[in-house]
């Protein structure tokens, strides 16, 4: 029996395990942290534009299935087949001298992501960095750091002005590898992302085809974008913008129909900017 003292009749405390059983909880909770409750964040995060759903497994080793929406209140949704898997744990960052402690995230999609994508978190004295490759013994270092395949169509579950457009087409993007560094509440990204969207249609027009896009992101001390159509393109369009920390985007652009193709693509230009004569100027 123990007595007021806390002491056994042996003059020995009593061993204490109510610590150890929370702290068996905890590492349970961790360890088994599943991958739903992670699902509000995101869409909270998004304004309710990019959720998960179909969710399995846990925080550390699951899969769930994309979905893009117009937000809160709009009823658009596209979700995409494939679902996304995910494995996430401490690694060393070996790029770094001597190699520091880094969370990885793998992700693979099958058809989207096909390659697999590696994405380094690590902690900086005053911020964060994120690094993000290729998934390790998968390409040659010469390689982009990763390339995603997707439909146009799923652009539409983004509400307007995608849903009035409904483009469909192939959209591919590749990344050479990039860094995103945050310091005393400043983002910088070093990197190049580049995305070609091929055999374009839309709703809106009664072409077969408006043509063929590519989009350059290239950062350094300031993120610049342009924009610009292939030479046989129905739908020719170009543009550049640009933005740096603390400020907004901005871009300037045009579109205007190839000679012969005006009619065809006088509702389109329409939507996708102010007219002005035969072209449409497109502003952000």
């Amino acid at each position: 029996m123990t007595g007021w003292s806390g002491r056994t009749r042996s003059g020995r405390r009593p061993l204490r395990v109510w610590p150890w059983c929370l702290l068996g909880a905890w590492l349970a909770l961790v360890a088994l942290f599943p991958a739903s409750w992670c699902a509000p964040w995101l869409a909270h995060a998004s304004q309710g534009r990019v959720q998960l759903v179909e969710v399995r497994g846990t925080l550390w080793h699951g899969q769930a299935k994309l979905m893009l929406t117009g937000g809160a209140e709009s009823r658009e949704a596209t979700t995409l087949a494939a679902p996304l898997h995910w494995r996430v744990g401490g690694t060393w960052d070996d790029r770094t001298v001597p190699p520091k402690p880094a969370l990885a995230v793998q992700l693979h999609m099958k058809d989207h992501l096909p390659h697999g994508l590696q994405l380094l978190w690590r902690h900086e004295p005053g911020g964060w960095s994120l690094q993000a490759t290729r998934a390790s013994g998968t390409e040659p270092s010469s390689a982009p750091a990763w390339d995603v395949q997707l439909p146009m169509a799923l652009w539409s579950g983004l509400g307007a002005p995608w849903n009035t457009l409904q483009l469909q087409g192939d959209m591919a993007l590749q990344f050479a590898p990039y860094l995103l560094t945050a310091q005393a509440g400043r983002l910088r990204f070093d990197g190049e992302l580049d995305i070609q969207v091929k055999h374009l249609k839309s709703r809106v027009s009664t072409l077969p085809q408006l043509g063929s896009y590519q989009l350059s992101l290239r950062g350094q001390d300031e993120l610049t974008l342009t924009l610009q159509s292939s030479p046989q393109s129905a739908l020719r369009v170009q543009g550049q913008g640009q933005w740096s920390p603390g400020q907004r985007w901005q871009f300037q652009g045009e579109a205007l129909a190839a000679p012969g193709r005006e009619a065809a693509l006088s509702n389109l230009l329409n939507i996708m900017g102010r007219r002005d004569g035969d072209r449409s100027v497109i502003t952000l």
